[in-house]
This record gives C-alpha cells, structure tokens and sequence, in this order.
C-alpha cells in the first residue's frame, strides 16, 4: 500500500511536467543589422542574387561561410544553404551582397526564450520523479509493484531523453544562423525563344489589327 501510494505521487508529479504549459515563440522579423545577437533568438536569412555565373557565386558563398567559422549545409547548382555563427551573420550577408545584384532579401528572428526555459523546467521536473521512481524501486517488497515503478521509470527515462534531444536540437538552431542563398543569371531568350518571339508578332499582325 506504502509503495502504490507514493507511486500515486510521483505519477502525480511526472504527469504534471508532462502537462506544463507551452508558449508558441514570438516572431519578429526585420532587415539589415540587429545589433547584438540575442542568446536565445533563431536567425535566418533568405537571399536572391542575380550574377553571372551561378555555379561560382555559389562556390563563393560557400568559401565566404567557411572563413567566418560557417559550413555548408546543402549545395545545389545555383544554391546553397550555409550556417554560420550568430554572431557572424551580419558580416556574412554583407559579404555575399558583394557577388552579385541582390533581388530579394529577407532577415527573420524568432525568440525562443519561453520555450527554452519551458524546456529547462520541464526537464527538471522529470528529473526529480526519476529520482524519486529510484527511490520507490529500491524499497518495493513485492514483484507486481517493482514492474508497475520499473514501467513508469522508463516512460520518465524517455521523455527525458526526448526533450533533452530537444533542447540540444535548439541550442544548435541558436548559436548557428541559417542563411538559404539562391543565384540566377539575368540573359535574354535564345535563338529558339527569339524565333518564338518573331512568330508570335507576325500571327499577331495576321488577325489583329488595330
């Protein structure tokens, strides 16, 4: 009885961690230089960049990330998705504004500061009701009540694992910006295009008259 009742409790316990509540993180979004980087803030970058040569400018950018401490994520023929450090995105977009005709440019920032410290507390809540399911463990007289604190111990173990994942997964979005660069080249249509261009007209001049 000593046992399923302090079961109860602790049951009581995880289960409230479970239910804390959860903050969807504030938006903020703006353009250029944001001043200090926030310890808590995701940035990303978004660039369209007509030039001459896609595949170099791409082959640039790639070499602008990595001399700033960044490295490539994903490359493709005229794109590139790079992280750098928070710190260094500013330098980074002014940077990459040098390759070519900036068409497009968007800076976004998202503060992730509640979910953050929801985190922390959430964790910390598990914490403690692993350490008392131990407890409870240690003292079980009978085999049933053993298995019913063994269950609930690795239900706490993997929800600790899951948001500790989690938080390692956001730490990273945090100290590393995302910058998603995109180059094209700005020529006229071909031969075949200006065939089609020239066919287009005489049709026209056929059937409409002004």
């Amino acid at each position: 009885m000593r046992v399923a009742a302090a079961l109860s409790s602790a049951a009581v316990l995880a289960a409230g961690c479970a239910l804390a509540p959860r903050h969807d993180p504030a938006i903020r979004a703006g353009l250029g230089h944001f001043g200090e980087p926030d310890p808590s803030v995701v940035r990303t970058a978004r660039l369209s960049i007509v030039c001459e040569e896609p595949e170099r400018a791409v082959r640039e950018a790639e070499a602008l990330a990595r001399v700033r401490g960044g490295y490539v994520e994903r490359a493709s023929e005229g794109s590139a998705i790079l992280r750098i450090p928070n710190a260094r995105l500013d330098d980074l977009l002014e940077a990459l504004v040098g390759l070519g005709d900036v068409r497009d440019r968007e800076v976004r920032a998202e503060d992730f500061a509640v979910h953050h410290r929801d985190l922390a507390v959430r964790l910390d809540n598990l914490e403690r009701a692993r350490a008392r399911y131990l407890q409870l463990l240690a003292r079980a007289t009978d085999v049933a009540g053993a298995i019913t604190v063994e269950r609930e111990l690795e239900r706490v173990t993997l929800e600790i694992e899951r948001l500790q994942a989690a938080r390692a997964l956001l730490e990273s979005r945090i100290a590393r910006a995302t910058v998603e660069v995109h180059f094209a080249s700005e020529s006229g249509p071909g031969p075949v295009g200006w065939l089609l261009y020239g066919a287009y007209y005489a049709v026209r001049w056929l059937f409409v008259w002004d």
